[in-house]
């Protein structure tokens, strides 16, 4: 998978991104939500890993940001020395979708990047499933639009086209009886 790392502790940072490569994932790790705000789009990663408490733009208020700004949904996990239901409860409402205390146990950490890797899964062959179906509507659509044998469009497009044509312009027609 390719995992967004956002914490601000460089100790902690690197420690989890050299684990997280180990079990074969790529890894951008950031010190800032700044910093994975400007790398997030051209990284497009399949998970996220923020610690809470970060000086500047703490983890909540990334995750909200990035739940604003890309509509495409992909998980987040919280990190935090903080085991506090409550905390627990802010980040879930926060936008994020499970929680890890740190220090991150491995066994822990590993089940959890399990389960992840299975959504991720499920996430490119629902993208994969879409970007078919999209293909497929646009050939049906131009088959209810065109004429089979000639290619010219038919009666239906054009009474759709003149349709929205006349609602465009704000122009009202009352149909002869």
């Amino acid at each position: 998978m390719r995992i967004l790392l956002v914490d601000d502790v460089q100790l902690d940072r690197m420690q989890l991104a050299i684990r997280l490569k180990q079990l074969g994932h790529m890894v951008e790790a950031v010190s800032s939500g700044q910093e994975a705000l400007d790398i997030y789009s051209d990284f497009d990663p399949e998970l996220v890993l923020l610690d809470i408490s970060m000086p500047g733009m703490n983890g909540f208020e990334l995750s909200q940001k990035l739940r604003q700004q890309y509509t495409e949904w992909i998980p987040f996990i919280f990190l935090s020395g903080h085991e506090e239901p409550s905390m627990i409860a802010k980040a879930i409402d926060a936008g994020g979708d499970d929680y890890l205390i740190k220090p991150v146990d491995k066994l822990v950490l590993n089940s959890k990047l399990i389960a992840m890797q299975r959504i991720a899964f499920m996430r490119r062959e629902l993208k994969k499933a879409t970007a078919e179906l999209a293909k497929v509507n646009a050939v049906l659509k131009q088959q209810v639009d065109e004429d089979g044998l000639t290619k010219l469009y038919n009666r239906r497009f054009i009474d759709s086209t003149l349709s929205e044509a006349i609602t465009w312009h704000g122009v009202i027609i009352y149909p002869c009886h």
